[in-house]
């Protein structure tokens, strides 16, 4: 008489194959929120110049790296905002960021890598006197192999005045 092994059904292997798929893609899109950092960044500038203002940087992100999706944000306000990557440096606002990074680069389809110095910022141009606002930015984003969505950034205020 010989004992006999009992056999896994290809049933029971279903519950498993779907508790570890939903285990993967739970991690897979569920990364470490954004940062919302607290206050106001404010600024002044002259009228048909640009100002430049750092929204998020190696201090809010240490070593986080994200490969930038989508951006979106909304300028309330007489002028227009612009979101670059600014490439081995960080501001809180200048009108010269050439003089604090590598290079200005497009965000959409970039990698920021934080830990590397890079950061997030906003330029703003104006052509009329007034204050344009800026509460959040949107960004979809990825993050190692991990994929999420969120509001960064503080709230922007810069002022454009006449010379």
């Amino acid at each position: 008489m010989t004992a006999r092994r009992p056999r896994f059904r290809p049933l029971v292997w279903i519950p498993i194959v779907l508790l570890v798929g939903s285990v993967l893609g739970w991690l897979a899109l569920s990364p470490a929120p954004l940062p919302s950092p607290e206050g106001t960044v404010t600024a002044t500038f002259p009228i048909s110049e640009t100002v430049y203002v750092g929204v998020l940087g190696p201090r809010e992100m240490r070593d986080r790296s994200l490969t930038v999706r989508s951006i979106d944000f909304e300028v309330v306000g007489p002028g227009t905002a612009t979101a670059l990557v600014c490439r081995g440096g960080a501001i809180v606002s200048t009108r010269d960021a050439t003089a604090f990074c590598r290079s200005l680069d497009e965000v959409e389809g970039a990698t920021i890598d934080f830990g590397s110095g890079d950061s997030l910022l906003l330029r703003f141009e104006a052509r009329r006197q007034g204050r344009l606002l800026v509460q959040g930015i949107d960004l979809e984003y990825r993050s190692g192999f991990q994929f999420g969505s969120g509001r960064t950034g503080p709230r922007v205020e810069v002022t454009a005045l006449r010379r």
